[in-house]
């Protein structure tokens, strides 16, 4: 199967480093897919909340092009043992398409999709230990890939969307927001689209009046939220 991948990554406002706390990885053949997201609590304490990220992203392009791991769990674990030295947690999600064959593991609150004429036809579940608080790995964490990642799989369709992304983007798009950007857009250019979908959500991320996933989420857990969520 031909996949065509597109990424795009925007840090919130001021944050220092250019692509904030999120890491990501594509493997050099296009059938591995990942994504990271810091936690930005550490920052507190001096410490770089990207690092730890970023290492995750490395362990899994150590993991799937040099040791040709496949399983996501196993890679997500390998990476999770590579990283331990660097202080910090970090949500994750991986995603190894083989042929038509889609397998993904996910733990934390950072997400992907998979659309089919214009149908959520699989989504990862948000794992989270509290509102706004999600599953993470690292420093001081007692979880880890093995015993708290969700395994999933699907057969994918010519035409299919595989779309992956932080809670920066889902906590402001919802999933018809994004479909009305794939499906609407004539553009067939991945990159194009995977911009398009970043700067959507940071768009609405600094509106003040937007009614966003985060802000319905927020009210059912009797929690005030008005406007878009900031975030990478």
């Amino acid at each position: 199967m031909n996949v065509l991948v597109g990424y795009h990554q925007i840090a919130q406002a001021g944050k220092k480093n250019v692509n904030g706390e999120d890491a990501i990885f594509i493997s050099k053949n296009y059938s591995c897919f990942a994504v990271f997201d810091g936690v930005g609590g550490w920052a507190s304490e001096g410490i770089d909340c990207s690092a730890y990220s970023n290492s995750l992203s490395e362990g899994t392009k150590i993991a799937f092009q040099d040791n040709n791991i496949t399983n996501p769990i196993e890679i997500m674990q390998f990476s999770y043992e590579h990283s331990k030295e660097i202080t910090g947690t970090s949500t994750a999600c991986i995603v190894v398409i083989e042929g038509y064959s889609l397998k993904a593991a996910n733990l934390g609150d950072s997400r992907f999709i998979v659309l089919r004429n214009q149908k959520v036809l699989l989504c990862s579940r948000d794992q989270t230990m509290d509102w706004n608080t999600p599953y993470q790995i690292g420093t001081d964490s007692k979880m880890t890939p093995k015993t708290h990642a969700e395994a999933y799989s699907i057969e994918l369709k010519p035409n299919d969307f595989v779309i992956l992304g932080t809670d920066g983007v889902f906590d402001n798009l919802s999933h018809q927001d994004i479909m009305n950007i794939l499906y609407t857009k004539n553009d067939s250019n991945s990159s194009n689209l995977a911009k398009q979908i970043t700067l959507k959500s940071q768009e609405i991320s600094l509106n003040k009046k937007a009614t966003v996933p985060f802000g319905k989420e927020a009210k059912k857990q009797g929690q005030k939220w008005e406007g878009g969520k900031e975030d990478d």
